[in-house]
């Protein structure tokens, strides 16, 4: 617990070590290094000292923020559409098993994708190369392994939430260690998602960073609120087409404005080692293809354990349906955070070229997208834009909050209370989503009172350091027979401690964290099984080796 909240209030205590030691990109970066980046050596167009600056902050018009409230409008209709079709809470949090599939995809394709990517990828691309094109690569990797082996299991199962999967394999005791691991990761990183990118938009707008949390909050609770997954997954859709389109629009209008086009931007960034993709070094403290590699496998996790995208594929029709809506999130992923990286190359290309452009007064790489969008895009344009980044941090939250809901409802309430009626269900359902929302609001403007150093890598920091064990506990209960009740458990504390050990007393590059976590929790969960006395249960249609029992 004192390492979670050390990590949770970026205090510099040995607890939260800086990142900067375990990453080329520097969280941080003064003002002079954000100049220096634009302007080769030697070159003088621009001077972080200069006693006329020729750069001067635009800010967003009031047709802009038309643009913001009119979408903001548009995602509480959707809401308030879809809570006329919420009658049970099968409808509230599976909607009915009406979910298509291609929104289904786009909606995981959202959930994974949070407002700090969106600003920190191309963050990263413009600040360092193209290392991190591998990083969402893992989705491909893990879109197969589930179609083929996981899929099967949740579907025929008929499950609400992925945790009902492991009473059935395990026992009520591994379900609800699995359903109070994820509560607690996942309320936890509410505050972390929301706060991060409410730093940048205050930067770079006239808005106050508690009015960002507050405006964010409240719009993303209340749509939830009325029309449960339904409205999640279908403003999540719109918010990916809201965020891609920004992507391709700040590439097409780049390019049409720096001289010489796509081909001068490229040559540009190559010449500075901007594009660089590969590092085959074997050292595992930097973006080495192998801390990508071991990233993916350990990325496995999110596909099979975490109930916030366990519940878009299995609120589609059926099996078939379900495969689509993964290999759509896969494909789609990468595409995105492609896109992404590209935008930071080509506010590279467009700063090279017009330095005197450049904001001299960034004091983070993760600022340079959106201060971009507001000082360079023409009005309407810049709005949307600001509104995708605020459409990423929200697809984050409802779906936080919605597969929460759904998991103390189905798990914990439906399992260890009476029973009441269907309609006192769905009520309580609803107040539920309320509480976590207004929760998760409210962790964040804590947060934002404590000084956050870091925004991409300290978040993947929490994901790996609390979210890798669980997925172990899935990989022995889906791919052996051996591993028992007692044995999972062991290894799922045991991993803990192992966390524990590698954040402390190892250099590893944050992107190893989830590997060693659901590594570590299934190798020492297994022996212990061997140790351990076998449970004498049924395993028909529970694992990849009894599934033909279930299918035949």
């Amino acid at each position: 617990m004192l390492l979670l909240f050390g990590f949770l209030a970026g205090y510099p205590a040995s607890a939260a070590t800086d990142l900067s030691s375990q990453s080329s990109f520097n969280p941080v970066v003064p003002t002079t290094s954000v100049i220096e980046r634009v302007v080769a050596p030697g070159e003088d167009q621009i001077s972080p000292h200069s006693e006329s600056p020729v750069y001067h902050r635009k800010g967003l018009s009031s047709v802009d923020y038309l643009v913001l409230g009119g979408y903001f409008a548009f995602l509480l209709l959707l809401g308030f559409h879809f809570s006329k079709r919420e009658k049970t809470t099968d409808d509230y949090f599976r909607g009915g098993k009406r979910v298509v599939w291609y929104a289904a995809g786009l909606s995981i394709v959202a959930t994974k994708l949070s407002a700090i990517s969106y600003m920190s990828l191309p963050a990263k691309s413009f600040d360092t190369n193209w290392l991190y094109i591998l990083l969402p690569v893992g989705n491909l990797a893990a879109a197969w392994f589930v179609v083929k082996l996981v899929i099967p299991f949740y579907c025929r199962l008929n499950i609400t939430t992925v945790y009902e999967y492991l009473e059935s394999r395990f026992n009520l005791s591994v379900r609800i260690v699995g359903s109070l691991s994820f509560l607690v990761y996942e309320i936890a990183r509410m505050g972390i998602l929301f706060l991060l990118p409410s730093i940048a938009l205050a930067v770079v707008t006239d808005l106050n960073i508690f009015a960002c949390i507050a405006i964010m909050g409240v719009i993303a609770t209340l749509y939830t609120i009325m029309g449960g997954v339904e409205a999640v997954i279908w403003t999540d859709f719109t918010q990916v087409l809201v965020m891609m389109g920004g992507a391709l629009l700040v590439i097409l209008i780049v390019v049409c404005k720096v001289p010489g086009g796509a081909p001068e931007m490229l040559a540009t960034a190559a010449e500075a080692g901007k594009l660089k993709a590969f590092d085959w070094n074997l050292d595992l403290t930097t973006a080495t293809v192998w801390v990508f590699v071991l990233h993916w496998v350990g990325g496995f996790k999110n596909y099979i354990a975490n109930q916030t995208l366990v519940q878009r594929y299995i609120s589609t029709r059926d099996e078939k349906q379900a495969a689509r809506s993964v290999w759509l999130a896969g494909f789609m992923g990468v595409i995105t955070s492609w896109l992404l990286i590209a935008v930071g190359t080509a506010i590279y290309g467009y700063y090279r070229a017009f330095p005197d452009r450049v904001n001299t007064q960034m004091e983070r790489p993760d600022e340079i997208f959106p201060t971009f969008i507001v000082n360079e895009m023409p009005a309407g344009i810049a709005g949307l834009l600001i509104a995708a980044i605020f459409s990423a941090a929200m697809s984050s939250l409802d779906s936080a909050i919605n597969s929460s809901s759904a998991v103390i409802v189905t798990d914990l309430h439906r399992r260890l209370r009476p029973p009441i009626t269907e309609r006192a269900y769905l009520r309580l359902s609803r107040v539920l989503t309320a509480l976590l929302g207004l929760f998760g609001t409210g962790v964040a403007l804590f947060l934002a009172t404590f000084e956050i150093r870091s925004l991409f890598d300290k978040t993947m920091e929490f994901f790996g350091l609390f979210g890798g064990g669980l997925g172990g506990i899935f990989l022995l209960g889906i791919l052996t027979t051996r591993a028992s009740s007692s044995g999972v458990l062991i290894g799922f504390f045991a991993s803990s401690v192992i966390q524990y050990f590698v954040k402390m007393h190892t250099p590893l590059h944050v992107f190893v964290y989830i590997f060693t976590g659901m590594a570590s929790c299934y190798l020492i969960g297994y022996a212990a099984s061997l140790v351990l006395p076998r449970e004498r249960k049924s395993l028909d249609g529970l694992t990849v080796h009894t599934a033909t029992s279930q299918s035949s």
